[in-house]
């Protein structure tokens, strides 16, 4: 089902506490063909807690890549789409 839904299994409390709050707490925009994840408001939902990895889904045959806020990595490769980890280095992420 995780395959159909996209679902990406907790592997524990802190892992599913931080991308709920990042899926509720971000700001996406769209700009110049760029896409602009703002996490400012999710972190201060958890200001003491340290920043973790922020999780995306994007279609095969699409690569993204971080051009600012982070590294990416390749997490896991499903049938019709990948989950990607982005390592953050700050609140604001600008993807290509």
């Amino acid at each position: 089902q995780a395959e159909v839904f996209g679902i990406i299994l907790s592997r524990d409390i802190e892992f599913a506490e931080y991308q709920q709050l990042y899926k509720y707490y971000s700001n996406i925009t769209e700009q110049d063909g760029m896409i602009i994840i703002d996490l400012s408001d999710a972190d201060k939902q958890k200001p003491a807690g340290p920043c973790q990895p922020l999780y995306i889904s994007v279609r095969n045959g699409i690569t993204p890549v971080v051009s600012e806020g982070g590294t990416l990595s390749l997490y896991e490769t499903m049938q019709n789409f990948s989950n990607y980890r982005i390592d953050r280095a700050g609140a604001r992420i600008v993807i290509a």
